[in-house]
Formats: C-alpha cells, structure tokens, sequence
C-alpha cells in the first residue's frame, strides 16, 4: 500500500508541477493584459485541478478514516515515501503564494477597470468639453 500512495502523490507532484507553470502563465498574461490568453489559462487550470482531485479522491479511498500525513508519520521509515510528502506539502505552499499574487493582481485590475467605467458613466451625464448639453 505504501508504494500505491507513494505513485499518487508523485503524480500529484507532478500535476502541481503542471499547475504552476500555468499560474505562472496566467500572472504574465494579467500583467500583460492579455485577455483572450487568460481565458483559455482559466481552462487548462480547471482541468489540472480536477485530475488533481480525482487522485485525491483515489487516495483518500485507498487510505479509508486515516489522513495522508497519519499515513506518512506511521511510515516515516519509507524515506521515499515521507520524502514525497514533504515535497508535496511545499509544493502547495508555493501554489499558494502564486494563487495569492494572482487573485491581488485580478483585483488590482478590476478595481481599476471599475473605476474607469464609473468615471466614463459620470462623465456621459454632465456637460463638458467633449460633449453638448444634453438640453436641446
């Protein structure tokens, strides 16, 4: 059994893997503004993060009530084991990080476009430079 978790959670390392360069994409392509990009990025990251939840899904049938770190801790002898662990268990701490600098970074540029927007509205309804008044 461990051998079958230890394959799991390499392919789960390695759809984090996959994940992160897509992330990556995806902040280049907000810095950019490259929307048509981002939506086709939003997509191939939908699809890694639900083969991702089927091998959770896998993995946490084999392993019944016990979770995946009560498993490692048990076989912590099983270095290979334990040390696919513990690069997984970074792996999401970095995934984090990037998913956080995204979701300040799509803000930051909704925040921005809702502004203009606001300011385009109020503009239409008074009278200015580049408009007639809207009495005729």
């Amino acid at each position: 059994m461990k051998k079958e978790v230890n394959n799991m959670l390499i392919d789960q390392i390695k759809l984090f893997n996959v994940l992160q360069d897509d992330l990556e994409k995806q902040k280049d392509c907000v810095k950019n503004n490259k929307l048509f990009e981002l939506d086709s990025i939003g997509i191939k990251i939908n699809s890694v993060c639900k083969n991702i939840a089927e091998i959770e899904i896998k993995l946490r049938n084999l392993l019944g009530k016990q979770t995946i770190k009560e498993f490692v801790m048990e076989n912590k002898d099983d270095e290979e084991l334990y040390g696919s662990y513990i690069f997984l268990v970074s792996q999401v701490e970095r995934l984090s990080l990037i998913k956080n600098d995204n979701q300040f970074l799509i803000k930051k540029s909704l925040t921005f476009i809702n502004k203009l927007l606001s300011s385009i509205n109020n503009n239409t309804n008074q009278c200015n430079v580049y408009t007639r008044k809207m009495s005729y």
